[in-house]
């Protein structure tokens, strides 16, 4: 609550008052009193409550006094705080600034910065924990500008990074300083070095990248592609290291001390050798969140069999997670983090119950339905967030975990083995071979799952709202399981016919809209056409052929507004959306100039348009343009930039003239 809204940020001492107040109120004037009993726990809770409101101020780093953005400054040093990722045309790179330079001296400095530096050799050999002299310009991270697109601005905020910049060669030097957490660069020195010792055995191209994050947890060699196929059958989670992965390592560990017996001395050692395994396999896999949380929680349940205590494994669950977030309380914004303790969740409170419905004596039957029961519990309590966050289920997530699970559980056996025995020549060539087809056969099971028959239901939008309507009904539907109330059933009812009447409101809208969208999208032309369910884009032959930019920019407003029909190609002059007439478009009662074509001749324009599009391939036919159609409305397109859109204004005052790069993507309703 305290991330989403402004909550008695300024009142600190509420904090101690409050509760403090309470807990006199019960201990001394109402001791005797059992019916008042609820006034202690009460007290506790808002404490708590509070204390997490003051959490989450302490860790806005831009609250800070000495944020960086609080000083004018003409240099600034940077430090990288993760290890550079390669990009296209760039590095990209997490910074902190610590210290910015003004005209009389210099401050020392804080706060997280996006940095984008264009690649060459001497950005090529820049690593984690470097120190450089930067003077180029900071901006604010900037919103979305195109309707439902992913707020990488918010997300970014999340993480305590509000600014970014870009670096050419020339804005920046080495400073040959160096500052770096031990911990964390052991943990990139370790990440690294295993990983050259798993590519010199000619593991390559996707059977590399997969390897390299089923068992490294080092994802940045993973295509789209690999993401999107293990994404579409349900298996994600096994490209990401975290409680599965960690979860092997500590059922390996305890399986190799059981010979240790139950003696003192014994639990004394299992315990140390536990501990310092998980966190060691942690250190080696870069230390990410999913590591944390599960390390954590294994960490914690090791300790209560230490202690030989009776574990309630939902106090673990609850007692990693507030670690956690007293750490850093944005954890909890992570979709990983929600995720991640859904699932934990969901196998402890639902997999013994379906466990139970059935019993196998046949070994290989047992497992293949204790792996089903595990999938279906975790997949029960994780599926809103799916749909919410991902837009789509897969639909054989069954069946592909009863091969993925018990297959990425050997790829880590071997690929373990390798990291042991990979001096040894003969030996680590051997298991390389074995992990290779290992790893090709894991790729090919996938691709199998992906190309099956409805194997993704793709296109599903749910609000905020809908999304905690379902985990109500799923609460209802537990509560009755337990209670046998008829009651919950009711509450389950209702919760459903509220989903039930907001999705046929929302088809109803959208069977109605008639509207034209022109995107923001840099450098990009791209005007939609929408009537009802179907609709036509118009955009550059480049821009239709980058699905990433397509993916990012459009398809989340396509999700949105329901469009079951999209097309991007027009074959001929006319569609039952729109009509198309040399360089005009006619949507409805709409006459539009589309200015993003080739060359324009003033004397074939004809009609005069209500709307013209500007883009910058005809800019040298502005004027004439202008002069033609003083009084249409004009929208400048991606191509054209906010420094050039302000010269086009200035130029001509007194015309209407609009510009998605400088306000965002512009709708007109018809």
């Amino acid at each position: 609550m305290a991330i989403n809204f402004a909550l008695f940020a300024e009142l600190h001492w509420l904090l101690f008052v409050i509760p403090i107040a309470l807990l006199i109120i019960f201990n001394k004037w109402l001791k005797l009193n059992y019916q008042y009993r609820f006034i202690k726990g009460f007290s506790i809770i808002i404490f708590f409550f509070l204390f997490g409101i003051k959490l989450v101020e302490l860790n806005n780093e831009i609250n800070y006094n000495d944020h960086f953005s609080k000083y004018k400054h003409d240099y600034y040093l940077l430090k990288i705080e993760e290890p550079p990722k390669n990009k296209k045309n760039t590095l990209k790179i997490i910074g902190e600034i610590i210290a910015t330079k003004s005209s009389k001296s210099w401050n020392n400095t804080t706060g997280k910065i996006l940095v984008y530096i264009a690649k060459d050799a001497k950005a090529a050999a820049l690593k984690y924990g470097d120190i450089i002299l930067c003077n180029g310009n900071i901006k604010t991270t900037p919103a979305p500008k195109n309707p439902f697109e992913f707020d990488y601005k918010r997300y970014l905020g999340f993480h305590q990074i509000y600014h970014q910049t870009y670096l050419y060669s020339n804005n920046w030097k080495q400073t040959h300083q160096k500052k770096t957490n031990a911990i964390l660069a052991l943990s990139n020195q370790l990440r690294n070095y295993l990983l050259s010792l798993i590519s010199q055995y000619n593991i390559k191209g996707d059977e590399y990248a997969i390897g390299s994050a089923l068992i490294l947890g080092y994802e940045d060699d993973l295509s789209n592609e690999v993401i999107g196929s293990f994404a579409a059958t349900g298996a994600l989670h096994v490209l990401s290291v975290s409680g599965l992965h960690v979860g092997i390592v500590f059922l390996v560990l305890n399986y190799i001390l059981q010979f240790l017996g139950e003696s003192k001395p014994a639990r004394v050692f299992r315990f140390i050798v536990s501990i310092s395994g998980l966190w060691l396999y942690a250190l080696i896999t870069g230390l990410s969140p999913s590591v944390w949380r599960a390390a954590a929680m294994f960490s914690l349940i090791t300790a209560g069999k230490f202690y030989k205590k009776d574990i309630s494994t939902f106090n673990i669950i609850g007692c990693s997670a507030f670690i956690l977030l007293c750490i850093n309380p944005y954890m909890i914004t992570e979709v990983g983090f929600q995720l991640s303790y859904l699932a934990v969740f969901g196998i402890v409170t639902f997999y013994q119950k379906f466990y139970d419905l059935l019993i196998f004596k046949n070994k290989i039957l047992d497992n293949i339905w204790s792996i089903s029961c595990v999938s279906v519990a975790a997949q029960l309590v994780t599926f809103p967030l799916g749909l919410f966050y991902f837009h789509q289920f897969p639909n054989y997530f069954l069946f592909s975990n009863l091969v993925v699970i018990p297959l990425s559980t050997i790829i880590l056996y071997a690929g373990i083995l390798l990291l042991v025995v990979a001096k040894i020549t003969f030996a680590g060539a051997l298991v390389a071979k074995v992990l290779h087809s290992l790893l090709w056969i894991l790729k090919y099971t996938v691709s199998i799952f992906e190309n099956l028959p409805y194997a993704l239901i793709e296109g599903i939008a749910i609000s905020t709202f809908e999304t905690f309507l379902i985990y109500g009904i799923l609460l209802s539907l537990f509560a009755f399981g337990v209670q046998k109330k008829l009651l919950y059933i009711n509450i389950a009812l209702v919760q459903c016919l509220i989903v039930c009447s907001l999705q046929i409101g929302e088809k109803l809208n959208q069977v109605q809209q008639e509207k034209m969208v022109i995107y923001a999208i840099n450098k990009h032309f791209a005007v939609d056409f929408i009537r009802g369910q179907n609709n036509m884009l118009l955009a550059d032959s480049l821009l239709v052929k980058d699905k990433d930019k397509m993916k990012f920019h459009l398809k989340p407003h396509w999700l949105a507004l329901g469009l079951s029909n999209v097309k991007t190609k027009i074959n001929a002059k006319t569609s039952d959306i729109l009509s198309i007439n040399g360089h005009y478009v006619f949507f409805k009662t709409k006459i539009i100039l589309n200015t993003n074509s080739d060359s324009i001749k003033i004397k074939n324009l004809n009609y005069k348009p209500e709307i013209v599009l500007l883009s910058k391939v005809n800019l040298h036919k502005f004027k004439d343009i202008f002069e033609l159609f003083p009084s249409a409305k004009f929208i400048c397109d991606g191509t054209i930039s906010p420094n050039l859109y302000e010269h086009l204004k200035t130029k001509n005052k007194g015309m209407n003239i609009r510009s998605v790069m400088n306000e965002g993507a512009i709708i007109i309703e018809v």
